[in-house]
């Protein structure tokens, strides 16, 4: 069994880009652990993470990988629209580099709902059961879901794993963008 972290930037992240994924993982056996850099809405550095330097999230993000040992991370896309998104994504970048006796192999970005220039090259497909457990965990977070036809609805989040599902032959999946894969 693989221990995977997933790094994101606000609460809610975690869910939208790899809720599916993680539900499907914990349920294989494996270590999920996620980390989330801020607090979410009210936080003083919520939408103003470029206020710190980028070495503050990269240490920050290296005592995780140091204390847990992943072989998996899962963080944001460098593209995503949202700054703070970026700046993590970067700071991933960097945090997983591979250096001698890394215990990263594996790197995926995730898209965050609404992302539209994403485009994937990798999915991890997804059954019924997970796409259910990421709705669940999503309504955890009420305050950022929203009306239909945003892509933060429920609707959304469901034909978005219809689509990604669909783009590789099955019924629902999540789609990512491999960063590195070192084997």
């Amino acid at each position: 069994m693989s221990v995977i972290l997933v790094v994101a930037a606000h609460p809610d992240d975690e869910v939208l880009g790899v809720g599916g994924t993680t539900a499907r993982l914990r349920a294989e056996g494996h270590i999920v652990h996620e980390r989330v850099i801020g607090k979410g809405r009210g936080d003083e550095l919520d939408q103003r993470f470029d206020t710190q330097p980028l070495l503050h999230y990269i240490q920050q993000i290296e005592a995780w990988i140091q204390e847990l040992q992943p072989e998996i991370v899962y963080s944001h896309w460098r593209g995503d629209v949202n700054r703070d998104h970026q700046i993590i994504a970067e700071a991933v970048e960097v945090a997983t580099r591979p250096l001698p006796g890394c215990c990263v192999k594996e790197v995926y970005a995730f898209e965050i709902q609404g992302d539209r220039a994403f485009t994937p090259n990798a999915w991890m497909t997804l059954g019924h059961k997970h796409i259910t457990l990421k709705e669940e965990r999503m309504r955890t977070y009420q305050e950022e879901m929203r009306s239909w036809p945003h892509p933060r609805s429920e609707i959304g989040i469901r034909l978005q794993a219809e689509f990604r599902g669909m783009q590789c032959g099955h019924e629902y999946a999540e789609a990512f963008q491999v960063v590195r894969i070192v084997r």
